[in-house]
């Protein structure tokens, strides 16, 4: 039996001989004296662990070092174990009423999950904003999950970025002006204007569409933001469920002042559509959603293989991608649940802008090239509720991914492949307040 099966059969023979007990506790808000203001803090404390088996430096690598790199496994042996408390959040949130407005609300959370661009300090002093948000009648104003991004469909999983194949796989969130109607008790349409942090950048050459051709990127170019991006998002929704269509409009720019191409700027819009349901089972549900588009960025994996470039004719070119995920759950009782969550995301085309470039420097992407083709995961998992305020979660998470090129992948021997894999199992232990 391997090592990984070993872990998992420990674990889960360890957890359901757990007892189970109540419900899991709901905040209450308290009145601030001298207002009309409820308030209510939250949160949560969880220890967080990984096994990895195979290669270990994949999709989810951010929370066993500050390298989130898919295609490079040499830097850590094929085994590691690691463990974190940084996924722990807390936050408030205040409902106050008014005579015209109705209620408005805020929301501010915070976790410790600082994983980009952490230096010489510990991530512990470095809390990150989760969510800073105003809501004034149907209007939501500030920093939370992005419109496009449907919380009724998304596979529920220890991992903690979860399947690759889900919209706003890498940043959900986005500060945003967003207006909701609610047309009828099953009908809704929500509309809003998020912020653009598109980053531009001008390729000077032919563009990459077939292997061996040469781009230089330009290191004087900035980004050129004129257009917030757009989401429009209908849901239908009743006692079986809900289906969701949602579309994402973005622009994206570049300002290039003394560089390769000389003074001048670029401008286009990318689009992408995304479906999305759910459906109740009983007390079981099945949710899934499915999304395509060009340059999606942020709002897919964001992993920089769908950004814009130039080819020296002011001709902005996009990568196609497609992200699914479908996920099952069964409740066994009121205190023990599992799920079962599969999901892909595959690339059209090859990238047209070479990840490893040198800045300012020449890039050839030749035949060897190591862009993403596609990517799988998939994820089995049971969590029980041991006490009112405290659940325990465990899984098991395969993970791959297939590059365009023959050599795209470093494996942690130091070989090159076209493809990586990870086997690795996760624990959870969460207690709320």
């Amino acid at each position: 039996m391997s090592r990984s099966r070993i872990v998992l059969t420990a674990l889960t023979a360890a957890l359901l001989a757990l007892p189970a007990l109540a419900d899991e506790v709901t905040p209450h808000y308290i009145n601030v004296p001298g207002t009309d203001t409820k308030l209510k803090v939250y949160g949560f404390v969880q220890g967080y662990a990984e096994y990895y088996a195979n290669q270990n430096e994949f999709w989810n690598g951010a929370l066993v070092d500050n390298d989130t790199s898919h295609n490079n496994a040499q830097t850590y042996p094929d085994q590691q174990f690691m463990m974190t408390a940084r996924t722990s959040r807390f936050g408030f949130a205040t409902i106050t009423p008014t005579a015209g407005l109705g209620d408005v609300t805020t929301k501010v959370e915070l976790d410790f999950a600082m994983y980009h661009g952490v230096s010489s300090l510990s991530p512990w002093l470095q809390p990150r904003i989760r969510h800073a948000v105003l809501g004034i009648g149907n209007w939501t104003i500030g920093y939370t999950w992005s419109n496009w991004v449907d919380l009724d469909t998304g596979g529920e999983t220890v991992d903690w970025v979860g399947p690759v194949g889900q919209a706003g796989f890498d940043t959900p969130r986005f500060t945003q002006f967003r207006y909701t109607l609610p047309i009828d008790k099953n009908n809704s349409l929500a509309i809003s204007l998020e912020d653009n942090n598109n980053q531009g950048t001008f390729y000077a050459g032919t563009p990459v569409a077939s292997k061996g051709n040469t781009v230089v990127a330009d290191s004087n170019a900035q980004p050129d933001v004129k257009y917030p991006n757009l989401v429009v998002a209908y849901t239908y929704s009743d006692k079986w469920g809900h289906a969701a269509l949602r579309g994402l409009m973005q622009n994206y720019g570049a300002y290039d002042a003394n560089g390769l191409a000389g003074t001048q700027r670029t401008n286009a819009w990318a689009g992408a559509v995304q479906f999305s349901g759910s459906i109740n089972i009983g007390k079981d549900s099945l949710v899934g959603s499915v999304y395509t588009g060009k340059g999606l960025g942020a709002y897919g994996a964001d992993n920089g293989y769908d950004e814009l470039i130039n080819a020296g004719a002011n001709k902005v070119d996009f990568t196609q991608s497609t992200g699914w995920q479908v996920g099952y759950t069964h409740v066994w009782t009121n205190a023990v649940r599992s799920n079962i969550v599969i999901s892909g995301l595959s690339y059209g085309t090859d990238a047209k802008i070479a990840d490893n470039y040198t800045s300012g420097g020449v890039t050839a992407d030749t035949t060897n090239s190591g862009d993403v083709k596609n990517a799988y995961s998939g994820f089995l998992n049971t969590f029980i509720k041991v006490a009112k305020n405290c659940e325990v979660g465990v899984e098991y998470g395969y993970e791959s991914l297939t590059t365009f090129g023959s050599q795209g992948v470093t494996k942690s021997d130091g070989s090159l492949s076209s493809k990586n894999a990870e086997n690795k199992v996760q624990l959870s232990v969460t207690a709320t307040f």
